[in-house]
């Protein structure tokens, strides 16, 4: 039972071919993006890049002390150590 062989590759070549078109499309478009320097159209990128620079960039957790709160945690914290000397030497 003989099978032509030929044939089935030619087709499967042919196939394999415009699909590699396809693929070479898609290459030369993301290409041609990255080349752009962005990874979206113009149109939606100019309202996004807007609105990031009139954010203000905000800080997450805590201010720093100014000189004035140092000294006044420092007091506070040295009171607190000096009673709890002194309360430890009672309950004995």
């Amino acid at each position: 039972m003989p099978t032509d062989i030929t044939a089935t590759l030619k087709r499967a070549l042919t196939q394999l071919q415009a699909q590699r078109g396809r693929i070479d499309r898609q290459i030369a478009a993301i290409e041609a993006v990255l080349r752009a320097g962005t990874g979206t159209p113009q149109s939606r990128r100019a309202p996004k890049a807007e609105k990031l620079t009139k954010r203000k960039s905000t800080r997450k957790g805590r201010r720093p002390f100014t000189a004035e709160q140092k000294a006044a945690a420092r007091a506070r914290m040295k009171a607190y150590w000096e009673k709890r000397k002194t309360s430890e030497g009672k309950g004995d």
